[in-house]
């Protein structure tokens, strides 16, 4: 069959003429030309367009994650560039916060101090009108006070 030959098929085509109740689902293999063509047409299509859908929608899901992590990777990387940018910075605060320390440290009293620092903590609760029965040491800094 020629192209001359398809078009005049095309033209004398008619869609009144098509008796769709000559096609059998349960007999595939006896259907018209016309016919087996559009419904492996379709199917070609819909199965397309199924597989596009499901890749797309995957890759979608790929880019939302990348463009998140991406997200996060620019904030850590603004916050170590800004760390980077000032460390001369804190590392000087950092020598002036260990001599401040150091001062305060010095200025904590001694074991050898303590009672000294009990009876001054007694005399001034009593002149304030408390009466301290006992003052309980607690290992390390805390101190435990019955009023």
């Amino acid at each position: 069959m020629n192209r001359t030959d398809l078009l005049r098929t095309l033209r004398e085509f008619d869609l009144a003429e098509l008796d769709l109740t000559v096609l059998d689902f349960d007999n595939f293999g006896n259907w018209p030309v016309w016919a087996k063509a559009l419904a492996m047409a379709l199917l070609y299509s819909v199965t397309i367009a199924i597989g596009f859908y499901l890749h797309v929608d995957n890759i979608h899901q790929q880019l939302a994650d990348a463009e998140r992590s991406e997200q996060e990777l620019k904030q850590a990387f603004e916050t170590k560039a800004f760390e980077a940018a000032n460390l001369d910075l804190y590392r000087a605060q950092l020598i002036e916060m260990e001599k401040r320390f150091g001062v305060l440290v010095s200025q904590l009293p001694s074991q050898t101090e303590v009672p000294g620092l009990l009876e001054d903590i007694t005399g001034k609760g009593e002149l304030n009108g408390l009466r301290i029965n006992r003052i309980d040491l607690l290992r390390g800094a805390n101190a435990k006070f019955l009023y």
